[in-house]
């Protein structure tokens, strides 16, 4: 069993001295207004625990680097061993919920070198860019320097995000003179590759002792042209604790940074407190330059709650940006007996109801997609039937909540608090409108009961429909004639429930209105 002590420091490690960053190599876009409204956690958190004993991540399992590689998503993640060694795991994921480990974790041609080297005591907070057909990592490696544990930051580049080549003079990064706000080490990378340009927000230690002694945390900010030679900005540091907020007062960082039009959105930790009350929150800051940063005034944006697996705090956030106005927030959290593990959390404008007509619908009929629609309040039928002046489309999938009443969540789209027309439509079912909606986040939208029947989607249940319906009738999933548009209960069989269905909602039309 680690003691007390070592699991303290392993957690401020995994917190406070690593990364988790999320980078995709992204151009200018639209901007995203909404980076600090209502992140909610993913109901089945955290996503990845803790490893088998033995296991390269035994101890702790936080501070990833997340990407969407096309439709993968990919994540870099730091372990810890019970003796404090950390080590780079790598998994992959479809829906960014359920991740598969790599069969060869760790990844150990990344660390922790030999004796004497510049990672001796291990590696972590990977930050990842896909440029090309090529991975590109930078990462934290941590040596005893006079009895004092200093970070440093590496490069390493792979062609399969497995197959690691370290940059043969690491480190590329070192800690500054004494007085400098790096002076006892440097961490955490967020690189992002912005018009041609790398450029990387790092955290700054200054003042750190041995033990639990963390120092002060400040974020600093560097440009490169070939991934391994870094300037730093003149004006350094870019980001320091505002002494008035009481989450921040041992400082800021690790961040991690996106770019949406002309804007940089800045996700970072903020640190407070010593020992058994050391705490960590997610805060969130935007600027036109990189370098002059505006803190929220909604921060913090998240922070741990008292008897759940984030009891001591999140940080090390990691934003993977799917669409210019959707984005998926990954972090650590650290519960009471200082074990980290990673979840992640939704920006959403409003929770959504509806309801699933089908009285045998099995459970993984109760998960399906649905498309929800965001637009102008006022907008004619036809529009809404057409998707034609929609303010924001969003193809998401229902939650399963034990019945036909699913749930879901409107991640972050950017619409202002206002009032708008939403609509809702699954698979072979008519769409519903509530009309006049304020939004004002958080809202708990209800979209009523979405109608079956439309087997040809086109808007209305006739005759056509009909036709369709018994051409497969009393045909089953497998055989020839079976229509999975007319199973309209998704039970796998075309049958009387599906007959019982269409008839009950012959002759209704798209949209159907919710009171």
């Amino acid at each position: 069993m680690m003691s007390r002590n070592k699991a303290k420091a392993l957690a401020i490690g995994i917190i406070v001295s690593l990364v988790v960053l999320l980078m995709l190599p992204v151009s200018v876009g639209a901007e995203l207004p909404g980076y600090s409204a209502g992140w909610r956690d993913f109901s089945l958190n955290p996503v990845l625990g803790l490893g088998a004993a033995g296991s390269w991540n035994e101890s702790a399992t936080g501070a990833a680097s997340v990407i969407l590689d096309g439709s993968t998503y990919k994540m870099w993640v730091t372990g810890f061993r019970p003796d404090g060694t950390s080590q780079i795991g790598y998994a992959t994921s479809t829906d960014g919920k359920t991740w598969t480990p790599f069969a060869n974790n760790p990844l150990t041609t990344l660390g922790p070198g030999a004796s004497g080297s510049w990672n001796d005591l291990g590696v972590g907070s990977p930050s990842v860019i896909k440029d090309g057909s090529t991975y590109r990592m930078w990462y934290t490696g941590y040596a005893n320097v006079g009895g004092v544990l200093v970070p440093r930051i590496g490069y390493a580049s792979s062609v399969d995000g497995t197959a690691w080549a370290p940059f043969a003079s690491n480190p590329i990064m070192i800690q500054g003179a004494a007085g400098t706000f790096t002076e006892s080490g440097v961490m955490s990378p967020s690189v992002i590759l912005d018009s041609g340009a790398l450029k990387m927000w790092f955290t700054g230690r200054s003042a750190a002792g041995a033990g639990e002694s963390i120092g002060t945390l400040k974020i600093g900010y560097a440009t490169s042209t070939d991934a391994t030679t870094w300037a730093p900005y003149v004006g350094n540091p870019v980001l320091s604790a505002n002494p008035a907020n009481s989450w921040e007062t041992r400082g800021v960082g690790p961040a991690t940074v996106v770019r949406g039009g002309l804007t940089y959105y800045m996700w970072y930790t903020g640190t407070s407190g010593t020992g058994a009350s050391l705490r960590t929150t997610l805060n969130g800051a935007t600027s036109s330059n990189g370098t002059t940063w505006n803190p929220s005034a909604s921060n913090p944006l998240l922070s741990g709650a008292t008897g759940t697996w984030t009891a001591m705090g999140v940080g090390s956030p990691a934003v993977v940006k799917q669409t210019d106005n959707l984005l998926r927030l990954y972090y650590s959290g650290v519960d009471a007996t200082m074990a980290p593990k990673s979840g992640f959390a939704y920006s959403v404008d409003f929770d959504g109801q509806t309801t699933l007509q089908g009285s045998s619908r099995p459970a993984s009929g109760r998960t399906v997609p649905i498309t929800v629609r965001v637009f102008p309040q006022g907008t004619s039928d036809a529009n809404l039937r057409s998707g034609a002046g929609a303010l924001v489309t969003a193809n998401l999938t229902t939650i399963d909540t034990g019945s036909n009443n699913v749930s879901f969540m409107l991640p972050n789209i950017g619409v202002a608090a206002g009032t708008y027309d939403i609509t809702a439509k699954v698979g072979h079912a008519l769409i519903n409108v509530k009309r006049s909606v304020v939004i004002n986040p958080p809202n708990l939208v209800s979209l009523g009961t979405l109608r079956e029947g439309d087997s040809n989607n086109d808007g209305q249940i006739n005759i056509m429909d009909f036709s369709l319906l018994a051409g497969s009738y009393l045909k089953s999933f497998g055989q020839a004639a079976y229509n999975s548009n007319a199973d309209y209960d998704m039970n796998g069989q075309v049958n009387t429930l599906d007959f019982s269905l269409l008839a009950a909602n012959y002759l209704k039309t798209s949209p159907q209105n919710v009171p």
